[in-house]
């Protein structure tokens, strides 16, 4: 519940207050694997794609240059994030995508972010969202309260929330949320402890964490079973040693992850 105040500020009652910066957010409250799928992508892309085919008919030599030379930059608002963990509340800012070319990829979608304080400036988000239409992973850049999501980014300046499991099955917004726990992780280099209690620097490389405790993340090196697939891959005679990093050590000084799922696309 939001009470106003005599001095026009909104208090929340039996919540707590959200943080306003990715450096106010402790990184133990950010240990979560996260992705998002924006329901309006799939309808730009194929408009588009089939503006684009009218546009350059095929067929085209490998190295014309219609299609990027003719892909609209037109911005298109696909989601709304709210002020508060409340449908009923302001919105804090949009999400608005376009659509841009890469021969080698075809077409990509980029996301900004214009905020409702500040209407038709927009904010670089995401300028490559990868493969969208798996959804769009954006782990260690959330923090959960009860069915709320708080998107936690450098760029976003002010609470900015969405629903984790919107009650409208035709939302514009779907975030899944999890705990870093059973989810393998390409791996940033990072200081961490060994078994023996000694501390070492720590190769990038592709990881299982197997546990976290408060602010305390352990992990080992991938092995092939881990990511069997449904194949009978039986794991190594030896496991890799256990290790043991506190959160923060996950986190660069500007709040951004240094991990991110290995495997986006699933088996």
């Amino acid at each position: 519940m939001c009470l106003t105040t005599a001095g026009c500020q909104s208090t929340c009652v039996g919540r707590r207050e959200a943080p306003t910066s990715v450096s106010s957010v402790p990184a133990s409250e950010r240990l979560y694997v996260a992705s998002m799928s924006l329901r309006k992508l799939d309808e730009i892309y194929r408009a588009e794609s089939q503006r684009l085919e009218r546009v350059c008919p095929p067929p085209r030599p490998s190295d014309d240059t219609c299609r990027s030379r003719n892909v609209s930059s037109r911005r298109h608002r696909v989601a709304t994030l709210y002020s508060r963990p409340d449908t009923s509340s302001p919105p804090a800012a949009f999400i608005n995508a376009w659509v841009y070319f890469r021969p080698e990829y075809d077409l990509l979608f980029a996301l900004d972010l214009e905020f409702a304080d500040k209407p038709g400036e927009f904010v670089t988000w995401m300028p490559d969202t990868g493969a969208w239409d798996y959804s769009i992973h954006i782990d260690g850049r959330v923090r959960v309260d009860g069915e709320w999501v708080q998107l936690v980014d450098p760029v976003i300046r002010v609470p900015a929330w969405t629903p984790k499991e919107p009650e409208d099955l035709t939302a514009d917004l779907w975030t899944y949320v999890d705990t870093i726990a059973g989810h393998i992780f390409h791996v940033e280099p990072l200081e961490a402890t060994n078994p023996a209690g000694a501390h070492e620097s720590i190769a990038a490389g592709d990881y299982l964490v197997t546990r976290v405790s408060r602010d305390v993340v352990e992990f080992r090196l991938e092995v092939e079973s881990d990511y069997a697939c449904g194949e009978d891959i039986p794991p190594p005679p030896v496991m890799p040693p256990l290790l043991r990093a506190s959160a923060s050590e996950f986190f660069n000084a500007d709040g951004m992850p240094r991990f991110t799922t290995k495997y986006t696309k699933g088996c």
